[in-house]
Parts: C-alpha cells; sequence; structure tokens
C-alpha cells in the first residue's frame, strides 16, 4: 500500500495479517498485523526496472542480432533485430529450443559451433538463412562464451550481423572486375594487333623499299650512301624488335596460343635470357581448362613476382610451381635472394604488387609475400570457378 502523511513524501508499506486461533476453537479470536516500510526496496526494484527496459532499448537499436542461449539451449534473451530475423515475437522465442528456432538442418550445421562456445572457445562463422520473408539472407556470427564466477560455461552470447547485402555488394564487385579484366585483356589485344599488324608491317615494308634500292644502287657509288643504307636498315629492324617486344608485353602471344604452364615457361625463358636467373617452372598436376580471365591474373602475378625478383632480390635462381588445391589454382614463386624486408610490400610505390593483390581479392583469391631464412616466397591463389 502507497501512503502519504501529512507533508511528507510516499511510502510503502507490506502489510501481512496472521488469524490466532484459541485452544479448540475453530475461529479466530484476533489477528496479528504487521506493517513493514518497503520504500527502498520498491525504489530499487522500480530502479532495476527502468534499468532493464533502457537495456532493451538500447540493444533493440543496436543494428545487430544479440541473443543469449543457456547451456540447455534455451533462449533467455533476444534483441528487436534478433526477432525480425526469425519473424517472431519475443513471447515465442524467449524459452525456445534452439533446434526448435533454428530447424533441425540448419542447427546440424550450426551445432559444432554451440558445441566449441560452451566449452568456453568463442566462434565465428559465416552462415546462410531463410529469412522470415522467404528470401535467401547471410548472416555473419559470433558465438561468446558467458563464464560465472567459478570459470564454468553457463551459457553463450550471440551476435549475429545481417550481411546479405554485403554479400550482394561483393558479388557485384567481382562480376564488375572481371568484366573490367576482359576489357583490359581485349584492349592489350588490340594494343598488340595494331603494333603486330600496322606499325610492324610498315617498318618491314620500309625496310624492304631500302633492300630493294640497295639492290639497284650503281656499285660505283660513295660509301656515304652504303653507311646510310646501313644505319637505316639497323634503326628499322631495331624499331621492329623494339615493337615485337612491346606488342609482347602488352598482350603475350604464348598465353593466346599456349596452356598456362607453357605460356609462364615461355615468360621465364625469356627474363632467363636478358636477367641471368636460373628458373626453373614446375606443375604439381596437369591444370584443368580454365577461365581467360583466370588464366590471365596468373600469369600477370607470375610476371609481377619475376619482375620484383629482379628489381630487388639480386638472387641467383628462381622456382614456379603451379599446383590445385581444393578448387583453387595456386601460384608459388620462391627465389633465393636478400629476402624482403617487413613493410615493403605496403610502400606506397608498391603499386604492381598491390594491383595484382586487388585482382585476386576481387575474385575471391589472397596474395602473400614472406621473407624465409633466404628468399622470398611469392604465393597466391584464385579459386577456378570464380570467373
Amino acid at each position: 500500500m502507497g501512503v502519504r502523511s501529512r507533508g511528507t513524501e510516499l511510502r510503502w508499506i507490506s502489510i501481512n495479517s496472521q488469524p490466532v486461533f484459541e485452544v479448540g476453537q475453530a475461529k479466530p479470536g484476533a489477528a496479528i498485523v504487521t506493517f513493514m516500510d518497503i520504500t527502498e526496496q520498491r525504489r530499487m526494484t522500480d530502479d532495476l526496472q527502468k534499468a532493464q527496459a533502457r537495456l532493451q532499448s538500447i540493444l533493440n537499436n543496436v543494428p545487430a542480432m544479440i541473443g543469449y542461449w543457456n547451456r540447455e539451449l534455451y533462449c533467455e534473451f533476444a534483441n528487436s533485430a534478433y526477432l525480425d530475423w526469425f519473424g517472431l515475437s519475443p513471447e515465442r522465442v524467449v524459452g525456445m529450443h534452439m533446434p526448435e528456432l533454428l530447424g533441425a538442418k540448419l542447427f546440424e550445421l550450426n551445432e559444432p559451433y554451440v558445441r566449441q562456445a560452451l566449452s568456453g572457445e568463442p566462434q565465428h562463422f559465416e552462415r546462410a538463412l531463410i529469412k522470415a520473408d522467404g528470401s535467401t539472407g547471410y548472416a555473419d556470427a559470433f558465438y561468446i562464451p558467458d563464464f560465472d564466477r567459478s570459470g564454468m560455461v553457463r551459457g553463450f552470447f550471440l551476435m549475429g550481423s545481417d550481411i546479405t547485402a554485403l554479400r550482394a555488394s561483393l558479388t557485384q564487385t567481382r562480376e564488375l572486375t572481371q568484366r573490367l579484366e576482359g576489357i583490359r585483356e581485349e584492349e592489350r589485344k588490340n594494343i598488340a594487333h595494331a603494333l603486330h599488324e600496322g606499325i610492324a608491317q610498315d617498318l618491314f615494308a620500309a625496310k624492304l623499299t631500302l633492300d630493294h634500292l640497295k639492290a639497284r644502287a650503281c656499285s660505283g657509288e660513295s660509301n656515304t650512301h652504303e653507311n646510310l643504307w646501313r644505319e637505316l636498315s639497323e634503326a628499322i629492324a631495331a624499331c621492329m624488335r623494339s615493337t615485337r617486344e612491346i606488342a609482347n608485353e602488352v598482350r603475350p602471344s604464348s598465353l593466346a596460343h599456349l596452356d598456362l604452364s607453357a605460356a609462364i615457361t615461355e615468360h621465364a625463358h625469356r627474363i632467363e635470357c636478358v636477367s641471368g636467373l636460373k628458373i626453373t617452372v614446375k606443375t604439381e598436376i596437369p591444370l584443368p581448362a580454365l577461365d581467360p580471365v583466370i588464366r590471365s591474373i596468373i600469369f600477370r602475378a607470375a610476371q609481377e613476382a619475376l619482375t620484383n625478383v629482379i628489381r630487388h632480390a639480386k638472387a641467383a635462381t628462381v622456382g614456379i610451381t603451379l599446383g590445385v588445391r581444393g578448387s583453387s589454382i595456386t601460384l608459388e614463386v620462391i627465389d633465393d635472394g636478400y629476402g624482403i624486408e617487413a613493410g615493403d610490400t605496403e610502400k606506397a610505390g608498391s603499386l604492381g604488387l598491390l594491383g595484382i593483390r586487388e585482382r585476386f581479392a576481387a575474385l575471391g583469391g589472397e596474395v602473400s609475400v614472406t621473407r624465409m631464412t633466404r628468399g622470398t616466397r611469392f604465393c597466391a591463389h584464385v579459386p577456378m570457378g570464380s570467373a
């Protein structure tokens, strides 16, 4: 009962009564009544309820799914985002058994992470789920163990984020990267064609003309014309060689006509001739047929790795290995040079390596560069089906 004496604040009183029976009497002859001031207790209860409501409001406005599951896998708390994902009310979710909420198939996939969390190991994973509206969504989930004072796990906190839009954006980025890579290769092809069929042919025609003029020249002419012809002929021949080298650098002819292993082997042979490096190329198993985008990106990665060895490593030998790991194509380039220093790959000038990393990442692959006891290891892998 709330009571207020004159001029005082509201006080809360708990009233309890107990009948008193005389010996042998069926009806009470008196009653004992106690009055207890519980104002402070009520205030503490009100404060606790307000704090709980405030915490609930905060958690409901966090843009993430938050829940708590005890050791028996019954839900003790779920915020609005968690409820919205499954389209259920708080009364329906709180107290629900996890297999009932997730369904047998999804719970079977999540159960290993649940058991690990209940053993005290934090868990992090991604999962595809069917949302309340029937669409497929993707969640990024954390299971965080809850320890009591004795160190025993009494349950775990769940925090999940809806990454459906992020996954869709990533897919679009990969598709765009593949299109850009295709356009880039087409541009290289056009430039190489123009150099080979245009400039190179014109220079060849000019050289034929000079040869024809030389053949018709009178034998009695001065050596001046002979020297002039020789200089022009040598200049045109050098220009033709440069044109072929540029065309091959822009779009290696080997990549168009050979498989990936043979194309890298041919490029390595060219590098050997101009650098003095001893390069070996090994293919662990015969590679499957690859999408042109995948072939191109792996070839460019090998090209960039060898360029960096020549520029920085001061190596004598290089080993290149192509292989298959699961559903990914792998490229490994190991040299016996000085070894890369920590932080060198993050320098502003490392644009070639940065470009390779971005292109691999956009296709779901990865590039790593590590220093060894002697030399540097360049490793790249990309899913075969990413293109």
